[in-house]
């Protein structure tokens, strides 16, 4: 949806304060100043080119050039295994290069593992699929440019974008230069060292610490935790137990399998002579896969060090997830390479059948959580345009200029929300309650109760919604079922649950004041909308502003 969610509202803001600086200085500023650790500039420069083509903001372009990335990074996989193929591709007697058809036939897994829901927050949210995903691309790019002797301003470049993408991309900058070393091509190791400095030294000019990372950073014990379930997030798919605890144990394997494989090439690349001037192909991998693992092991460190303080369970979340598979990618297209024959098909099996099981298992997982997004989005989006009781836009022209409302499911609904009265049968509430303060209303029906479809990954705008309604204005607040915490609970219960529909919302956002609750049903199929009274009220008291939550805390933009 083209609805602005968290660090989005940063790039209109960019585009505020860009168009109040009055010198090219002043602009390129603001295309560089810092937000939160990081250089944005690659999400800056979008937005503004976005702007600027199209006439207004649409986050919907950045979450597709975002998701792109994901098909240049299988690109580079597909890349690395061509390569990996043209030297265990043929016999003594018949010295045939395998087809392009051939070539790509250990490519589906890497495919399965990038393409799938486990990243649905980065997918569909447009500032962070354009960082989180470009970043790896950018970065995986410079390393194999660098693993096979590719242009050496090609990689430069890469490394520039990834350092103007994200804060982790600077890691591609020792990175190189140890890769630059193990192939003895000292040359270019100097021009490398030299954009090296430059490029960190630009980045931490005028650079100050942000004041959004918790001050306990947990134990050793937590830190080590959060880094191997970082590592294996991908895993929490799988219906077994408690989710950290797979992501845990899949880290732990996956990170000493790395790891060790890693040392070993170290040792062996450090023993060998000095390269032949005629590159071979398969010898060159390894270095690929040493970059890789470094950057992928490197920046799981950084998050664990700079989030384990809100929670362990932070470091399995959707936003975290590109890592960990990419990491069981970049694992699986080296495995495929350095085997041959019945090891080879062997682990193509075993890639495929666990690749296309998280895939699968992902559209069980987390289609509660993408649907509750979805309706999340939309009803913020209503809450800051109608600010009275009549459906009038409230939004600010200057952010009219920027970006347009994204159409939703209840803006045919609009005269039913306001009208005075509704002779509709009322729906039943069964409990109201407050909680780490959020507000609680559940409804427990039978399916056969409902009014209307449950929402789905076929119909999303299906189903309730809860009015906060006052003689002032009206709130709205998604519906939606409970979500599974696992694929088991799915499995137990059925893709969609029929039972306990929910909603919350901050007990600190409705303004002050006693509000009638009411349901307003959309039925899909039929565009009918109708207002259900629920004979309940609420009354939504001043509450302190909450500082603490990793949302609310000091920001640097």
């Amino acid at each position: 949806m083209n609805v602005p969610k968290w660090d989005d509202h940063a790039l209109k803001a960019y585009l505020f304060y860009s168009e109040q600086e009055t010198t090219f200085t002043g602009k390129i500023y603001q295309l560089f100043r810092q937000h939160n650790e990081h250089r944005i500039v690659l999400d800056r420069f979008v937005t503004w080119l976005d702007y600027t083509m199209f006439g207004k903001l649409n986050y919907l372009h950045l979450m597709v050039l975002g998701n792109l990335s994901l098909l240049g990074l299988l690109g580079i996989f597909g890349a690395v295994l061509a390569r990996g193929q043209e030297m265990t591709s043929f016999s003594l007697e018949n010295k045939k290069k395998m087809s392009s058809l051939s070539r790509l036939a250990y490519l589906p897994p890497a495919a399965f593992l990038l393409f799938n829901l486990s990243s649905w927050e980065n997918a569909f949210w447009g500032m962070a699929a354009l960082q989180n995903f470009s970043v790896v691309l950018f970065v995986l790019g410079a390393i194999y440019a660098l693993s096979f002797n590719k242009s050496l301003p090609a990689a430069i470049i890469l490394g520039i974008l990834a350092t103007l993408t994200s804060g982790n991309g600077l890691l591609i900058w020792p990175i190189g230069a140890v890769l630059l070393v193990l192939q003895r091509r000292f040359q270019p190791l100097k021009i490398w060292g030299v954009s090296t400095v430059i490029i960190i030294g630009l980045y931490f000019l005028g650079y100050e610490k942000p004041a959004g990372n918790p001050p306990a950073r947990g134990s050793v014990g937590d830190l080590l935790k959060g880094w191997l379930a970082f590592n294996g997030a991908a895993g929490e798919v799988f219906p077994i137990g408690s989710a950290f605890t797979v992501c845990l144990i899949l880290g732990a394997l996956l990170t000493l399998g790395v790891i060790g494989y890693a040392v070993w090439l170290l040792i062996q690349q450090l023993k060998s002579q000095a390269p032949s001037s005629i590159p071979n192909p398969k010898s060159q991998i390894p270095n690929f896969f040493l970059g890789s693992v470094a950057f992928l092991l490197g920046t799981a460190a950084i998050v664990a060090w700079s989030r384990v303080g809100f929670g362990l369970d932070v470091l399995i979340t959707s936003r975290y997830k590109i890592y960990s598979l990419t990491l069981l990618s970049v694992a699986y297209v080296f495995a495929v390479t350095q085997l041959s024959g019945s090891l080879r098909r062997f682990i193509g099996i075993l890639g495929l059948t666990g690749s296309v099981a998280i895939a699968g298992l992902s559209y069980l997982t987390y289609a509660d959580e993408v649907l509750w997004w979805r309706r999340w989005l939309l009803t913020n989006q209503y809450n800051w345009t109608y600010l009275s009781n009549s459906p009038v836009s409230g939004i600010d022209p200057t952010t009219a200029r920027w970006i347009d409302n994204a159409s939703a499911y209840y803006d045919r609904c609009l005269p039913t929300i306001y009208q005075t009265s509704s002779a509709a049968e009322p729906f039943p509430i069964d409990t109201v309650y407050e909680t780490g303060g959020q507000f609680i209303i559940k409804s427990t029906l039978d399916t056969l109760d409902l009014p209307v479809p449950q929402p789905s990954l076929v119909i999303p705008d299906a189903g309730l919604t809860l009015l906060l309604q006052s003689g002032k204005r009206t709130y709205l607040y998604g519906a939606t079922p409970s979500p599974a915490n696992n694929a088991l609970t799915v499995l137990r219960r059925g893709l969609y649950p029929v039972r306990d529909m929910v909603a919350s919302l901050p007990a600190s956002e409705p303004a002050p004041g006693t509000y009638k609750l009411a349901v307003l049903s959309y039925d899909f199929w039929k565009s009918e909308c109708v207002v259900r009274p629920t004979n309940r009220t609420l009354t939504i008291n001043p509450h302190p502003t909450d500082t603490s939550g990793p949302t609310n805390l000091k920001k640097n933009w």
